[in-house]
């Protein structure tokens, strides 16, 4: 089943999404071959100065670098909105970030790809993970804040569980990793990058 139907069954919008899902919904749209134009100005950073880079891209191990061809550092005003601070278009192995970007950020992103590749060599992964998570996903279980939390300040817009929480809950890590296996895998592969221990 195409992710976009899949997402469609769900009814998640497209914005709430990244990696596979978003970019198979991106690719039907104008904002995809809008920023596909706008990556034109940029130079990539090629796959072979990913696997010797000593500086930026030193924290990831080898095996996530398998499965990345390009990745694009790019101005806020370059990015589609709705993206955060990066996303990956896992078909082509490219990752778009923002100048901003974390650690976290890429590591999340990567997740998304390494994903794929398991897919694509028909790993059993993702039928592993959905008898250990035994977690129904969908966009029904998070939302974005539309109201500022009292107890913590997070900003609007935040994912939240329903309930109004943030952290850990039924099995995943962030209230996003509740919306498909894809985002409950990125969310794990994502601690690689935490430069400190998260609230």
């Amino acid at each position: 089943m195409k992710l976009k139907t899949l997402c469609g069954i769900l009814g998640i919008g497209a914005m709430s999404l990244t990696a596979p899902a978003q970019e198979n919904i991106l690719r039907d749209s104008l904002a995809y071959f809008d920023h596909l134009k706008k990556l034109e100005k940029y130079t990539p950073i090629t796959k072979q100065e990913i696997q010797s880079d000593t500086t930026r891209f030193k924290m990831i191990n080898s095996g996530l670098k398998e499965d990345i061809d390009k990745i694009y550092i790019i101005d806020k005003k370059d990015f589609p909105q709705g993206s955060e601070h990066g996303h990956a278009h896992v078909y082509e192995k490219i990752l778009c970030l923002r100048k901003d970007y974390t650690n976290r950020i890429v590591f999340h992103e990567l997740g998304h790809n390494r994903h794929l590749s398991l897919k694509n060599i028909n790993s059993d992964l993702t039928e592993k993970w959905k008898k250990v998570a035994n977690f129904e996903y969908g966009g029904h279980n998070f939302y974005y804040s539309k109201d500022k939390f009292k107890e913590v300040e997070l900003p609007i817009g935040t994912p939240t569980w329903k309930g109004k929480t943030f952290g850990p809950k039924n099995g995943c890590l962030h209230p996003t990793a509740g919306e498909s296996i894809d985002e409950d895998i990125a969310c794990f592969v994502e601690c690689l990058g935490y430069e400190e221990t998260p609230e």
